[in-house]
């Protein structure tokens, strides 16, 4: 039987060939039969690590949340990490309307969004008054309209008369 270095494995006794660690993992002794998981929250994408320390952060936007990853995954649009263990769901009035994200952005005035959104939405308060301040513009229209269109007329003798007139 072979002694394996750090960074390999002899997974079965006895025999002849040592196995590189896989991505995710590492080995830091020699003759060891199997290789360490990174932890949790870290990934390592190179075979043959023979420390802990090839096991890197996820950065911010990402995570990992199994031992022995050999990459991090991006958080959802909705979603965000500071890197780690997990990807958290944007509050409301927040959002993040990409893929990776490490924050979330505030919603624009007018415009709001539930918990875990990518985009925002106009506000059921501002439609409602978009609405009744169009109804209102078309009233105050038609009032101004009909005003406007009455005029008086006054003849040489002054006696006046209401007409009409074009709008």
């Amino acid at each position: 039987p072979q002694t394996c270095e750090a960074g390999k494995s002899q997974p079965n006794e006895g025999s002849a060939t040592c196995d590189p660690c896989e991505a995710g993992t590492f080995q830091p002794d020699e003759g060891a039969s199997t290789c360490e998981k990174c932890a949790i929250g870290k990934a390592e994408s190179n075979t043959g690590a023979t420390s802990n320390t090839a096991c890197v952060d996820c950065i911010p936007g990402k995570w990992s949340s199994a031992a022995g990853a050999s990459m991090c995954d991006a958080c959802q649009s909705g979603m965000f990490s500071i890197g780690g263990t997990e990807c958290m769901n944007c509050a409301k009035n927040t959002f993040a309307p990409n893929t990776g994200s490490s924050s979330c952005e505030l919603c624009p005035s007018g415009k709001t969004s539930e918990e875990g959104a990518s985009s925002c939405d106009l506000s059921t308060s501002s439609t409602l008054a978009l609405i009744g301040a169009g109804i209102g513009a078309v009233f105050v229209g038609m009032a101004a309209g009909f005003f406007i269109g009455k005029r008086e007329k006054r003849s040489n003798d002054g006696a006046s008369e209401q007409l009409l007139g074009d709008v």
